[in-house]
Formats: C-alpha cells, sequence, structure tokens
C-alpha cells in the first residue's frame, strides 16, 4: 500500500463498511463486558461453594465426637510430629507418611494393627494390642480390609495446629505437650526428677569435688570408675544392691536399698533395672564448670552450700557409737585391763591398743569383719569376750553398713576417757554394775516399765509379781523363744502394758542398749534383770556340760579286737592299784603291751600323742577317769549337785507360780459368786 505524503487528504471510507467497523467494536465491547461479568458471577459462585464447604467441614470438625482413645492416639502423634518438626524439620505430611511407610511392611501405605503397636512402642508409647485395633476400625471406616490410611488421620492432627510457616516458641510447643491428652510414654516418669534423686546428685558431687582436690581426674573418669568397679555382672549398669556397695564402700555415702532402689528407677532408660550410666554422668556434670574456668564462689553461696549439704541424708554424719551395754561394758574392762599393762609392763594406752588391733588387720585397713578377729584383738588388750559379744562391738561400729568394724573410733573413744601418761594417774572403777553408764533415755524407759508392772500388782492386789507380769508380756510376743524382741514386739509390750509417755526413740535407744548379740533385737531377760534383780527365769542356767566318756575298753576294741580287747582288761583288772600310778602313763602302756603279746603287739599300740583317734588331752583325760575312781565320783558328785542347786531354784521358781496361779482362780471364784 502506498505511503501517504504529507498533507495529503486521507480517503473517505463508504459509509457502510464505517458503519459495520462500529457495530464490530459495540459487539466486541458488549461480548467482553459479558465475559466479565460471567467470570465474576463464576468466581462468586466458587467462593460462596468454598466459604459453604469450610462452614460445613468446620461445623463437622466442631461438632465431630471422636472417642477417648482415638484423640489420646491423636495428641501422641501431635507431641511426636512438634518434636520431629522442631529438631529434624519436615511438614506433618511427610512424617507421618515417612513412618506410615517404614511400619508398612507390604508397603501398601496402610498399616494394620500389629504394625502400629510397633509404631507406637518405637515411639515409647505405652499402648495396647486392644487399643490400637479400636484406632485402626476407627480409621478403616468401611474397609473390611483391617488397615487405615492416613489421609484422615492427618487431618485430624492439623486441626488446632499453627501453620508451617508460623514462628511458634519451644515454650508454645512444650506447653501444648503438657496439656496435650496422649497416652502414657516410658519418659513422662523422666519429666520431673524426684527430690531424693536431686539429693543424691548433690552428694555426689561433693564427693567428686573433693576427690578432684585430692587426686584429680574428671568427674567422667571417677564416675566411670565406680561403674566399672562395682559392675560386678558385666551389665554396664549397676543394679541397686552394687549401687549400694559404690556408695558406701568407695564414695561413703550412707544409702538405703530402698533410696538406691528409687535412684535406679528413675535412671532404668532401657527397662533392665540398671542405673544407665550415660544419663547419670550427664546429669551429674550438668553444673560442673570446665576445667580451666574460674568461679569465684561468694560467702553467701557458700554458706548456701554448706547448709544444703548438712541436711543432704547421703551425706554421713559425725559418727558416734550407739549406748549398748555390752560395749559399755567392754570399754571399762579395756581401760582397766590397759592401766594394769602399763603400770607393769610400761608403754601407753594408745600403743597398746595400736598393737593389739594391728595384729589382726595386717594390711592397715582400720577395719575389722571378723568376730573371731576382734575376740584375738581383745585378748590381746587383756579382755575375753563372747562371740555375741564380738558380733555386738562389730555391729556398734559399723559406720558404712558393710559388716566392718571402724575399730578407730573405738581407739579414739577409750584414749579420750584416758588420762595423758605425764599426768598423774586416775582411780579406775574396777567394779561394773547393772546401771553404770547407763544412758538417761534408758533409765526413764526402765522407770516407766517399772510403774506400768507395779500398776498391774497394786490391781492384783499383790496375787501377781510385777516381774511375772512383764516377763510373760515379753514371752507372749517372742515368737521365736529366743529371749530377744523386734522393735515392733517391744512397741506391742509398751502397748499392753499401757506404759505411758514413751516415743518410739526411746524404745528404740532402749534395744540398742539391751542388744547383746547384735541382731537388733532386745533381749527381755537382761532388760528385766536390770529393773526387778537376778532371778531364775531371766537368767540362763548354769548346768555342767555333760560329755559322753570314752571307755578304755571301747578304745581297746575300736583298735585291737574284741579278743585282745578282753585279754588287757583281764590283766589290768588283776593289776595292784598301786601299779596303775597315773603320773607314769609310760608304765601304764608297757604293762598293756606285755599283756597284748610282747613286743609285736605293743608295737601296735600308738603314743599317747597320738591318741587312739582321739585329742592327747581328751585320751589324758578319759584315762585319768579310768584310773582314779575317786577323782571321778568327786567330779560327779560336784556335777550333781550343781544341778540339784539349779533344780531346787526352778522348783521354788514354779511353786511361786502355782501358788499365784491358785490365789488368782480364788479370787476369779469369789466375785463370781458375789
Amino acid at each position: 500500500m502506498p505511503k501517504k505524503k504529507s498533507g495529503e487528504i486521507p480517503e473517505k471510507k463508504p459509509v457502510q463498511e464505517v458503519r459495520a467497523e462500529i457495530r464490530s467494536y459495540i459487539r466486541n465491547e458488549r461480548d467482553t463486558i459479558l465475559k466479565k461479568w460471567l467470570a465474576l458471577k463464576e468466581s462468586i459462585r466458587s467462593e460462596d461453594n468454598r466459604r459453604s464447604q469450610f462452614l460445613d467441614k468446620k461445623l463437622k470438625q466442631d461438632t465431630k465426637s471422636l472417642p477417648m482413645n482415638i484423640l489420646k492416639f491423636i495428641g501422641t502423634l501431635k507431641k511426636s510430629v512438634r518434636h520431629t518438626m522442631r529438631y529434624k524439620g519436615g511438614t506433618p505430611y511427610s512424617i507421618i507418611r515417612s513412618l506410615f511407610l517404614y511400619w508398612d511392611a507390604d508397603k501398601s501405605g496402610r498399616i494394620s494393627a500389629d504394625e502400629l503397636v510397633q509404631c507406637m512402642q518405637s515411639l515409647g508409647v505405652k499402648v495396647s494390642y486392644e487399643e490400637c485395633e479400636e484406632i485402626v476400625r476407627y480409621y478403616a471406616g468401611l474397609d473390611l480390609s483391617g488397615e487405615m490410611d492416613y489421609r484422615e488421620l492427618l487431618q485430624d492432627i492439623l486441626v488446632g495446629e499453627p501453620s508451617v510457616i508460623a514462628f511458634v516458641t519451644q515454650h508454645e510447643d512444650e506447653e501444648r505437650d503438657l496439656n496435650e491428652l496422649r497416652f502414657e510414654e516410658v519418659a513422662d516418669k523422666f519429666v520431673q526428677m524426684p527430690s531424693i534423686v536431686i539429693k543424691f546428685l548433690e552428694a555426689v558431687r561433693s564427693y567428686l569435688a573433693a576427690t578432684m582436690r585430692n587426686v584429680g581426674g574428671t568427674p567422667f573418669q571417677h564416675i566411670q570408675h565406680l561403674f566399672q568397679f562395682y559392675d560386678y555382672d558385666y551389665s554396664n549398669g549397676l543394679l541397686p544392691k552394687e549401687l549400694v556397695l559404690a556408695c558406701r564402700r568407695k564414695m561413703k555415702l550412707q544409702i538405703t536399698l530402698d533410696q538406691a532402689q528409687e535412684i535406679v528407677d528413675y535412671y532404668d532408660r532401657k527397662g533392665v533395672g540398671e542405673i544407665v550410666p550415660e544419663k547419670f554422668i550427664a546429669d551429674v556434670c550438668i553444673d560442673v564448670k570446665p576445667i580451666l574456668t574460674f568461679t569465684e564462689l561468694s560467702p553467701r553461696s557458700i554458706a548456701a552450700s554448706k547448709k544444703s549439704l548438712a541436711v543432704n541424708p547421703f551425706i554421713p554424719k559425725p559418727f558416734a557409737a550407739p549406748t549398748n551395754k555390752v560395749l559399755e561394758k567392754f570399754k571399762q574392762d579395756v581401760k582397766v585391763a590397759l592401766v594394769n599393762k602399763v603400770n607393769k609392763l610400761g608403754g601407753t594406752v594408745a600403743s597398746w591398743i595400736r598393737e593389739a588391733f594391728i595384729t589382726w588387720d595386717p594390711n592397715y585397713t582400720s577395719k575389722i569383719s571378723r568376730w573371731d578377729h576382734l575376740q584375738g584383738a581383745a585378748k590381746r588388750l587383756g579382755v575375753t569376750i563372747s562371740d555375741d559379744e564380738a558380733k555386738v562391738l562389730i555391729t556398734c561400729y559399723d559406720r558404712f553398713k558393710t559388716g566392718e568394724m571402724h575399730y578407730q573410733y573405738l581407739a579414739q573413744e577409750i584414749m579420750t576417757e584416758d588420762a595423758h601418761f605425764l599426768m598423774d594417774a586416775k582411780i579406775v572403777d574396777r567394779e561394773f554394775s547393772a546401771t553404770s553408764r547407763t544412758p538417761p533415755q534408758v533409765v526413764q524407759v526402765l522407770a516407766k516399765f517399772k510403774r506400768a508392772g507395779d500398776a498391774y500388782t497394786s490391781k492384783s492386789k499383790g496375787r501377781l509379781e510385777a516381774r511375772d507380769v512383764l516377763h510373760g508380756t515379753f514371752l507372749r510376743f517372742d515368737a521365736s523363744r529366743s529371749g530377744r524382741v523386734e522393735m515392733d514386739a517391744v512397741k506391742a509390750v509398751a502397748r499392753e502394758l499401757k506404759v505411758a509417755d514413751v516415743s518410739s526413740a526411746d524404745l528404740m535407744v532402749a534395744l540398742k542398749w539391751f542388744d547383746t548379740n547384735g541382731s537388733q533385737t532386745l533381749d527381755y531377760n537382761s532388760f528385766i534383770r536390770q529393773i526387778y534383780g537376778a532371778d531364775v527365769t531371766t537368767e540362763a542356767l548354769q548346768l555342767p556340760t555333760l560329755r559322753e566318756s570314752v571307755n578304755l575298753n571301747t578304745m581297746l576294741k575300736r583298735s585291737f579286737g574284741d579278743a585282745t580287747a578282753s585279754a588287757a582288761a583281764l590283766s589290768l583288772s588283776s593289776t595292784a592299784p598301786g601299779a596303775m600310778d597315773r603320773s607314769s602313763s609310760t608304765g601304764q602302756f608297757s604293762m598293756l603291751g606285755a599283756s597284748l603279746g610282747g613286743t609285736s603287739e605293743m608295737t601296735r599300740l600308738p603314743a599317747i600323742g597320738s591318741g587312739f583317734g582321739v585329742k592327747a588331752s581328751t585320751l589324758e583325760r578319759n584315762l585319768e577317769q579310768v584310773e582314779s575312781q575317786a577323782v571321778k565320783m568327786a567330779r560327779m558328785k560336784m556335777k550333781r549337785h550343781k544341778i540339784l542347786a539349779e533344780k531346787v531354784k526352778v522348783e521354788r521358781r514354779l511353786a511361786s507360780i502355782e501358788d499365784q496361779k491358785k490365789k488368782i482362780i480364788e479370787d476369779y471364784k469369789a466375785r463370781k459368786g458375789k
């Protein structure tokens, strides 16, 4: 088309063409407006539908009533999803989908009740198989395959949760975890640390601080050494008994088996009944500063730490042996014996005590665990003690309840009461009465029991003796008939006798005072003797030991046979009494050898030291009985007198009891007749 030149007048279009263009323009404009209007109407209708769907969905969610187990299941998954998103990232959809795919054995995108149980256990959730079956049935709906999909579950999990891009603090997540309705988890019992665990960690930190000051090292090294040394079954953990041994023997802490069990339960993260070292070490070292860090403590913080350690139940208090009658008597006897040794042989009380105990403690451990070793040490001090007394002493000085006596405390107590060797020697009281050094609390308990017994005597108008009332009441609660009762039985006796104003602490002091064999029981015979004096019903009978004597004829029969023994007995019976001089045992056996047939038979006789298979002392004693009838008769007579004397005491006491019984019966009949 040729270009228009400037200044030229444009050519006019025909009218019909112009009209056609105008009509086309108007038609296009009208169609555009109509299309826009239709698009607007469609957009409005779509928004209305979406709004309606949202409101319907919200109404359905607001009015939806889920079973309790479903709500717990959703809450449990919400907590797990929040924790995973915070520390590992991801979205709820990706986390739930990966969880389903991991536990979906057949990779079908759906899980069964068995797979759900394994899934929940891996999350540390305590859930039963029946509860998992209920969850699967709920989300399976009309599907009878017994497996659930995660789409509807994901929608339930997202309800009430913030958007993925929203900022949520860790504190807000922890608040939702605490307030969420969910299944119980294994980690729930570890959320709040028990007070006893806090106190135990404080005591362990105190031990570590003292150990690192003395020998160096790190907390990890010392704790790891404890676990390795006292882990007797090599399980990489400590059982309650092993923890008790580690605390008492190594860390010198006071701990009971129940306390150890509670500590182990808190740190038993694997469910094997043992304390896990990793978590324990982390908690112990949580407040420990690095080695090169210098922290200046203020006087206020030091005072607060000392105050807290003073009331810590695991920190051992200054040791003091319990008051005990056997212990006081032993210290008194040792003091008398040592004063005599010092006066005769020289030296000091401290040197003699050290020599006596070091002899039986060659490793210098300052501990004795065997009662026979303690008897040997006491014998070197010049004091003889029985087995029960030795056990009592070990129990009194067993500071850490390990069955070992720390004898340095006994030595300190004895030397504290002893005068310095440069001072004038004090007069030592060699008499030890039943009430000597009795604690005031024990004296008060004895007086209260005596008043209770006297009250029963007054009520019976003298027909009952207070001693019999008290002794009989103890006998009723002594199930083992051993002459000793435990603490519960002592309390029962006090209630039965209506002993006024006596506390459990006072009864415990009395029990420790009258514990005569280290078994933590009260010897009520000794208890009654200290109140009313000695009596046949409360003291052990001192009867002579009856031994089965060995007859010479019997020994000969065992060694040489019946014929030879008969010939030897006939030869001995025909021998004059003067020939049986007991000071010449060799002559006796020479004569016996001659009667047995000369030197050939004599060579078969054993020497007196070998003694026919018995000890030499036993053989000599039996030969003396055979040789001298007068000595034998005198000894038997003394035995008989002892037995008869004890028999008279018992019969007298039984007669007294029978008289009291008759008086009580007569009084009862008289009152019943009235």
